[in-house]
Parts: structure tokens; sequence; C-alpha cells
């Protein structure tokens, strides 16, 4: 049989469209596109072929607020968007109403995902982005390591973090670091810790300790120094 023929695509880079009614987007099917408008800036060969749509700034500030937050964790690009040419349909200018979710279905935390873990800890969903950090979050963390993490335990680090070093020593973690709650809160070294080293004392940021693989507390500090590490 002879191969079919390519229909020529019905829109081109430049045009105006906006989304047909009913259509959901292609990752998060529980959120409405229908009426979301733009302009197309790429258009690529298939059956049917398929457009890059970049959202208008009406499209923009009407997107809800848990799309935006899944589009952030995901590391999806909010301002545009691939779809079929059969999801849209020429702009004409006429008002149109964006449709709007109406039945959201957040996945619940996964335990074995550490950003769900770290989620966790500030009592958030899945759809929400993870905080950064400051002096309030690092405060929420600090009473969830407080409630589970237990002393003493083995880790290694520099015991004096200010002196720039990359050498690491065998080091014991007794307790949390100096007497005044607020004072373990450093603004450049997070979380503050009392260690021991041989027969001395110190204090040592927990995000520069790496804890022994048996130890049974090791998650808890691992993911403690990933969210301080990445969400700074």
């Amino acid at each position: 049989m002879p191969p079919k023929k390519t229909l020529p695509a019905k829109f081109s880079s430049g045009d105006a469209v906006r989304v047909n009614s009913g259509v959901a987007d292609p990752d998060y099917p529980d959120v409405p596109i229908g009426g979301w408008a733009g302009k197309i800036t790429e258009v690529e060969a298939g059956k049917p072929p398929s457009c890059l749509v970049r959202w208008s700034q009406q499209t923009l500030d009407a997107m809800d607020p848990i799309y935006r937050n899944r589009c952030e964790r995901d590391g999806l690009d909010i301002k545009e968007m691939w779809l079929t040419e059969d999801d849209l349909e020429p702009d004409t200018g006429e008002q149109v109403k964006i449709e709007q979710p109406t039945d959201i279905q957040t996945k619940p935390l996964n335990m074995e995902d550490q950003e769900d873990r770290i989620r966790a800890v500030f009592g958030l969903t899945h759809d929400d982005p993870v905080p950064e950090v400051g002096p309030e979050t690092m405060r929420l963390y600090r009473d969830h390591l407080a409630e589970h993490l237990s002393f003493p335990f083995e880790a290694a680090g520099n015991p004096n973090p200010r002196r720039f070093t990359s050498k690491k020593r065998a080091v014991t973690v007794v307790g949390w670091g100096v007497a005044d709650e607020d004072e373990r809160l450093d603004e450049d070294y997070g979380l503050i810790c009392e260690i021991r080293v041989d027969r001395k004392r110190g204090d040592a940021p927990l995000a520069e300790l790496e804890v022994s693989k048996r130890a049974p507390k090791r998650q808890l500090v691992a993911d403690y120094r990933y969210w301080f590490s990445n969400w700074r």
C-alpha cells in the first residue's frame, strides 16, 4: 500500500491560538487548560502536528497556584507547552473563560523520596514547593530534629568550619551546641551542634557533618544537609 500522505499543518509559527474547551494538561490530567491563549513559536510535523505555544500574560496570570507549584517542582517551563494542533483553535480575540481546576488529585507524600520527606517536616503536600532556608524554616527543622534525632552519633567533619580545609576528621556529635536556641541558627552555617574530637569539645554546623552509614539516624541528617545545601 502507498504511504499515507502527511496533511499540512493547520497552524504556523506566529499564529495566535487558544486551547479548545475540555483539554487537560498533558502532564497533569486534573488541570484543565481550556481557554488558555498564546502564540505558536514552533511547529513539529506529525500525525497530527505538534505546536509549541507560548502563553499570553493574561493566561499566565490566571494559572492556578497548584499548577505553578507543580511546574516548579518538576522543572517544567510554565511559559510554554507542546500541544497537538487538534487541541487548538484560532484565537479570534473574543473573551473566553479560562478553565480552572475543580478536582485536584494531590499525590500522597512518598517517604522514599527525599524531597517529599523534607515536605513532611513542614507539614506540606506533594504539590507544595520545598521551602527556602530562612530563620523560621530553620526553627521548624530544628524542632523536627530535636524530636527525632538522638545523641550521641558518629560522623565525619571539620572541627574548625571557619578555616578553609577539605580534610575531615572522625567526630562524635554529642548534642546541640550553644545554650541559646536562637544562637544555634547561624545565618551562614545553619543549625549548630556540639561535637567531641578526642577529648576536646566544640561546635560544628550539622550541614557539614557526614554521618556514618551504619548510624540509625543517618537519613535525618542527610535530608537536612540536602535541604540546607539546595534551598538557601
